[in-house]
């Protein structure tokens, strides 16, 4: 009789206290008779819903986490699919499932914004109007030296024209057609700026017919400036002073 009391009045939250163990323990809880036992029930009942919830809150984070690598890892032009399976449990995936009758939600990924490229800047107007000087100084150079150049060659066909030259000289004319022609190098040579050449006087120096060297003072009017040069004449036996004669000229 005594024995069905005890069972009876553990049922009824009396009795010897139970032994006690690591979850009592860890909650702190003096479990003895009666109602005590009654809290360690309601404590253990608290310990498995906050479990539960604890549960709940992880998977709802993992759910989170692979979410947004899915988000990271899926190309800005591709769609992502939400659904929810049976279980309720939410997924997310690049392509739709096969089968599912619950609605599907479309998430379209951003796509980056390109920006246009900016124009490169133009010259300012005060380098636009550098570069335009520059190029016209560089027309007008060329326009100058082409003009020149016709100027020399008037000048060129001028200078050989004058035969016979003015003055004393001895020398036949296709001797003195040779000296101008040298005369010509020398002077183009020395002052290219200058279109306009003339012999103005020759004089000889010395002659000796028996051996056939002469030497002349040729002058040549160089935009209005003198220039005297010596020409030395070398002539074969029995050619005196003719186109056969050699010569060399000198500026005094």
């Amino acid at each position: 009789m005594a024995h069905v009391e005890q069972i009876q009045n553990r049922r009824m939250g009396f009795g010897p206290c139970p032994t006690r163990t690591r979850l009592s323990e860890s909650l702190r809880l003096n479990v003895c008779n009666g109602v005590q036992n009654l809290s360690f029930d309601s404590a253990q009942t608290g310990l498995l819903r906050r479990a539960q919830h604890e549960f709940v809150d992880t998977r709802q984070a993992y759910v989170l986490l692979i979410t947004a690598f899915l988000l990271a890892s899926t190309p800005s032009a591709g769609p992502i699919y939400k659904w929810v399976d049976e279980k309720g449990v939410t997924h997310y995936s690049e392509k739709p499932p096969p089968g599912i009758k619950t609605p599907l939600r479309q998430i379209e990924s951003p796509t980056p914004r390109i920006e246009p490229e900016a124009a490169p800047l133009g010259p300012s107007l005060q380098e636009q109007e550098q570069q335009f000087q520059e190029r016209q100084r560089a027309r007008q150079s060329a326009v100058d030296e082409e003009y020149r150049e016709r100027q020399r060659a008037q000048d060129s066909k001028n200078f050989l024209s004058t035969v016979p030259v003015p003055g004393q000289t001895i020398a036949e004319p296709g001797l003195q057609q040779r000296v101008l022609v040298a005369l010509l190098m020398m002077e183009g040579a020395a002052d290219r700026l200058c279109v306009e050449h003339r012999v103005v006087d020759t004089n000889t120096i010395e002659a000796t017919r028996a051996t056939g060297k002469a030497t002349e003072r040729w002058t040549v009017n160089r935009c209005g400036q003198p220039v005297h040069y010596r020409v030395m004449f070398q002539c074969p036996a029995g050619l005196w002073m003719s186109s056969r004669c050699s010569s060399g000229l000198m500026r005094e």
